[in-house]
């Protein structure tokens, strides 16, 4: 299998040009093919952001990952906790800086569905609550994450809590990795088809993968 080449698009940001406020962590080496990063906003006022003359609102760029963020008050009290999806046109998110410290899990193209039986295409262009989409990633991940105190050891949580859900045995998954590449590689160039060739499937199969399949596939993962 092909070593996947991808960095998410990061577009200017208030948070991300503020210092001290965005922090990004590396995942354990072997979850690093499905998470880019975790990553951390802290909570800070409009005074400290100096936002009054720009929005809060962050954008979310079209580029194939999903993000599940933790989001707490400044006493520790869940706030939200939801999934971002995919999105095909920019996306704009209240990121409420003046009131929420987040934690979140940057997945990469199909990451997620490595860990979850739902099909990425449910969440194009939406965002979710992460209760209704899997209640056991709220409930095992998200209390813990909030009960943490310092980010080591949320980083840990986070990190074994995937590992547990990890599977090395998953159908198609080297065909799904190789097309991401050829897809990255061509930056979106190269048809269907063509890729379909060079892995040695047939299109029908190769979308099957992409669409529906890859939430399939996990069908026979233990859910805790």
């Amino acid at each position: 299998m092909i070593e996947l080449e991808f960095k998410p698009v990061q577009v200017h940001s208030v948070m991300m040009n503020t210092a001290g406020m965005y922090v990004e962590y590396k995942p354990v080496e072997i979850l690093r093919r499905y998470i880019y990063c975790y990553w951390v906003s802290y909570r800070h006022n409009n005074i400290e952001l100096n936002i009054e003359h720009s929005s809060k609102n962050e954008m979310i760029a079209p580029d194939g990952c999903i993000d599940v963020l933790i989001g707490a008050d400044v006493d520790g009290d869940v706030i939200r906790n939801i999934i971002v999806g995919t999105v095909d046109k920019p996306l704009f998110v209240d990121m409420e800086y003046e009131k929420i410290h987040t934690f979140g899990i940057r997945f990469l193209p199909g990451g997620l569905q490595a860990f979850i039986r739902e099909s990425a295409c449910l969440f194009t262009n939406r965002i979710e609550s992460l209760k209704d989409v899997c209640s056991i990633m709220n409930n095992e991940l998200g209390n813990k994450i909030l009960s943490s105190r310092n980010i080591k050891d949320v980083i840990d949580i986070t990190n074994r809590y995937f590992i547990k859900k990890f599977s090395n045995d998953i159908p198609w998954e080297d065909t799904f990795q190789n097309a991401l590449h050829l897809i990255c590689k061509t930056k979106g160039s190269m048809s269907v088809k063509e890729i379909a060739r060079k892995e040695a499937v047939s299109e029908k199969q190769l979308t099957r993968i992409f669409v529906s399949g890859k939430a399939n596939m996990y069908q026979e993962m233990p859910t805790s």
